[in-house]
Parts: C-alpha cells; sequence; structure tokens
C-alpha cells in the first residue's frame, strides 16, 4: 500500500503501523522556495521581482501553495484590467493566500473540520451529545431497549462493560 498525506499529525499510531517504510518529504526551505517561484514565473514579466524576499515571507509554504499564491496575483491584476505584475501583487496574494490557509486552519479546529478529524466539544465522554440526522434513545435510563433486555442490566458500573445477566 502507497499513502500520502499533507496532514501526518492527524493519523493515529493504528495507521503508521501499516506501513514498513516512511518517506519524508519536508517543506522546502527559503533557497528552494526562492528557485521554485523563478521556475513558475520564468515566463512572466514581473516589475521588480525578488524570489529572495518573496521566499523570506513564504515559510511553510510547499510548491503547490506557490503556485496558488502566483495564481491569485494573476487573477487579481486580471480583474484591475492589467497584463502585467509587480512585486507587490505578489506580496498582497502571499498574505491574502495565507489569511485564508489561518482561517481554514481554525475552521478544521473550530468548525465543520471537527467532524472530519473526530474531535468534538464533548471531549469529556460524559454522553452528553445530541445526533441532528437521527432520533432514537440511547438507553441512558432503565428502561427496555432494542435487545428487550432493561438497559441499566448492560452496564450497571458505568465501565462501559456489558454484564451477563443471570440465567
Amino acid at each position: 500500500m502507497i499513502g500520502a498525506t499533507n496532514h501526518p499529525d492527524q493519523l493515529d499510531a493504528a495507521a503508521w503501523r501499516r506501513f514498513d517504510e516512511i518517506v519524508n518529504f519536508p517543506k522546502p526551505d527559503r533557497g528552494m522556495r526562492s528557485d521554485i517561484l523563478e521556475v513558475i514565473t520564468q515566463e512572466m514579466a514581473i516589475d521588480g521581482f525578488d524570489p529572495n524576499d518573496l521566499a523570506e515571507r513564504t515559510e511553510g509554504l510547499t510548491g503547490s501553495d506557490l503556485r496558488m499564491v502566483l495564481r491569485e496575483a494573476v487573477l487579481e491584476a486580471l480583474t484591475e484590467e492589467r497584463t502585467e505584475l509587480t512585486q507587490a501583487d505578489l506580496v498582497s496574494a502571499i498574505e491574502d493566500f495565507e489569511e485564508r490557509d489561518n482561517l481554514k486552519n481554525m475552521d478544521m479546529i473550530d468548525g465543520d473540520g471537527a467532524a472530519l478529524t473526530g474531535s468534538s466539544d464533548d471531549a469529556a465522554g460524559d454522553g452528553d451529545h445530541s445526533h441532528g440526522d437521527h432520533d432514537h434513545d440511547h438507553g441512558h435510563d432503565d428502561h427496555a431497549d432494542h435487545d428487550g433486555a432493561a438497559s441499566g442490566d448492560h452496564d450497571s458500573d458505568g465501565t462501559g462493560d456489558a454484564e451477563t445477566p443471570p440465567q
């Protein structure tokens, strides 16, 4: 099996054990980002272009992120009916990209992303959870459950282990 992730911190130990070998491709350093910027802009006219300055401003960004920044700068210039980019366009696009990325990361922590990562506000596990997508009783009090047995017979000691009723 071959797998790839941009979020290795979100894989649990059981997932990591399934891989015999792990090859890590670190994010590009400043020099690599500068080289990437020179390559992806080689066919473009950019007034005042300084790839070293841009590389300094893009700590932690990948080659793909740098392409998105460039795309953002091009689209912004086109909306202003300009056909030449400037260093200021690229700096502005970097700032916009980082702002969106920060908001997206906050959403992954606090918002809809919690469903993807398995986190929730009910981390204490107190059982007070709701399911907006279905309506049923979890049998937290002594009444008949789906098997016809009283739910209190299943877990009277609160450990989560079902007890076998006497025969």
